[in-house]
């Protein structure tokens, strides 16, 4: 369903305006929240180096604990994540920027994508789609070189999973168990405590409590 009209509509705005949301921060050095530009200088730096060493062909675990332990970046590996596109790009910051304006436009899809899971329609689902466009932390947030994109993109991801997972116990439904939607599920849920360890408790309680219902009532 990602070739649909209203789904390629949607992502093109959420695009857009994320884009245009990080550039004017970028280029206005607008921070006005969490002490400008919180972690993302380290992350950056971090990034940088790894990427000089992916370029030189070294993939060293111990130079990349190195280089995350130099610039303090040790909780999550989003720094990695970075290198690898700097190295594939170019290290700047703008470049890092980007990356987390695709998740956070990814996001608004997700956002689409569940209410429609929830029996939503069409343009129900594109009107939930686009309050994640403006819903302003997310458009802050993530307009910054930080992993905040990522994080709700995982989020996200492990909800429209769980969803999915939970609906193939449906038997009235016909749906039989897919262990696709469960990988799906849990690489998702397993990113999400690696970058941010309580957002990933939520969901997995959210789960565990939805499971519940599912097996204990009838509708």
């Amino acid at each position: 369903g990602v070739a649909n009209k209203i789904v390629l509509l949607l992502f093109g705005i959420a695009v857009v305006l994320h884009l245009a949301a990080a550039l004017f921060i970028y280029y206005t050095n607008f921070y006005p929240f969490g002490g400008g530009e919180g972690d993302a200088p380290r992350y950056h730096n971090a990034a940088a180096a790894i990427s000089e060493d992916f370029r030189s062909g070294v993939f060293s675990l111990e130079r990349i604990l190195e280089h995350r332990k130099q610039n303090a970046v040790t909780q999550h590996w989003y720094a990695v994540v970075l290198g690898g596109l700097y190295a594939l790009t170019l290290p700047e910051k703008l470049v890092g920027i980007m990356l987390g304006v695709w998740f956070s436009s990814f996001s608004a899809l997700l956002v689409f994508f569940i209410a429609r899971e929830l029996g939503s329609s069409s343009s129900r689902s594109f009107i939930a789609g686009m309050a994640a466009v403006f819903y302003p932390s997310l458009m802050y947030f993530g307009s910054l070189l930080l992993r905040e994109g990522l994080v709700a993109f995982l989020f996200l991801a492990t909800l429209l999973f769980a969803l999915r997972t939970l609906k193939l116990f449906d038997s009235a439904q016909g749906r039989h168990f897919s262990w696709n939607t469960f990988l799906f599920f849990y690489l998702a849920l397993s990113a999400l405590f690696h970058f941010r360890f309580y957002m990933g408790f939520v969901a997995l309680f959210a789960f565990l409590l939805s499971w519940l219902f599912v097996f204990g009532t009838s509708w």
